[in-house]
């Protein structure tokens, strides 16, 4: 709990317990999930807030070039198993797929 942080008076509150999984995803090799931990708080009193800070790391084989995507946070069930079986297709924008969906004969 923190306290005396305002000039009006005692401030408190707890810092929030949130989980922050970081996904690094690989052009080659397998998906890495790794849970960030809190690096830096930044108080505000003034404004009314805070902010937390995440860190996480991840050995690189060659260089940063390997690593394809890198994703924060929760990331539903239905994704994960789109990523392993890869049941889903993604597109970089609407008139991607737009364009797919016109080339795909009816």
């Amino acid at each position: 709990m923190l306290t005396n942080l305002a000039p009006e008076g005692d401030r408190s509150f707890r810092l929030p317990s949130v989980s922050m999984p970081v996904w690094f995803i690989p052009y080659q090799g397998s998906d890495s999930r790794i849970d960030a931990v809190i690096d830096t708080i930044v108080l505000e009193p003034d404004l009314g807030r805070f902010t937390l800070t995440w860190r996480a790391s991840l050995a690189m084989r060659r260089s940063c070039f390997d690593i394809r995507q890198v994703i924060a946070g929760e990331m539903p069930l239905g994704w994960q198993r789109a990523r392993k079986y890869g049941t889903k297709k993604h597109y970089r924008s609407l008139g991607e797929l737009v364009a797919a969906k016109q080339r795909r004969p009816s």
